[in-house]
């Protein structure tokens, strides 16, 4: 029966030969999915032996992850702002840089005003919903026009417990708004990418996410 701590080596080694970025951070994250730990609890249980089951249930992520697909897709969930939302691929995984566009709308929205704000492309919602949750007098209209999308948008919506505060609104940049809605506010981090140029770019991106 294999302990913790050698799969943990072995599946490093794995991730190194297939070039995944990070190889031993994204080996921690993994485990500590799998068995309901976090980093700390991992190496506090390195001479745990890990069961059948759960050395299938990692196998089954390794193999995905091996194959590039993004890990935060594998582990279902992705940190942005110190909270964490489901994502898949349906929707593009949040970058820490987007987090940028989070500190420049709180520079300028008030701590209590009553705030109407829309997020164009919204995907998971983490621009929209993170300025609802920093932002008590915020109201949100979380805007896409996919389908899969939305549907992740409202899983995200539930789990942060803001159905009172967000609309979530299928259709094309701001048409969706009803007419005489007030709006103060725009956010949006569309997709920007030249499409000649997401062939060269990582696999994770290349031949996962959507285009």
């Amino acid at each position: 029966m294999r302990t913790l701590k050698e799969l943990l080596e072995r599946t490093t080694v794995y991730f190194r030969e297939r070039g995944i970025p990070s190889p031993r951070l994204e080996t921690e994250l993994l485990l500590a999915h799998v068995l309901g730990l976090d980093r700390v609890g991992v190496y506090l249980a390195f001479d745990r032996p890990m069961s059948e089951a759960e050395v299938e249930k990692v196998r089954g992520l390794v193999r995905r992850r091996g194959q590039r697909e993004p890990l935060a897709w594998v582990l279902g969930k992705k940190e942005f702002y110190g909270r964490d939302f489901v994502v898949g691929p349906e929707v593009l995984v949040p970058r820490p840089d987007t987090e940028t566009l989070i500190t420049a709308a709180l520079a300028v929205i008030g701590a209590e005003d009553p705030t109407y704000v829309a997020d164009v492309g919204a995907g998971s919602g983490c621009i929209g919903l993170t300025l609802c949750l920093e932002r008590p007098g915020l109201r949100l209209y979380a805007i896409d026009r996919s389908p899969a999308a939305l549907e992740c948008l409202r899983q995200n919506v539930a789990a942060l417990n803001l159905s009172g505060r967000v609309a979530v609104l299928g259709g094309d940049l701001l048409a969706p708004i009803p007419a005489g809605r007030p709006v103060d506010w725009v956010v949006s981090n569309p997709p920007y990418i030249p499409s000649g140029e997401i062939a060269g770019l990582d696999p994770e991106v290349s031949q996962h996410e959507p285009r």
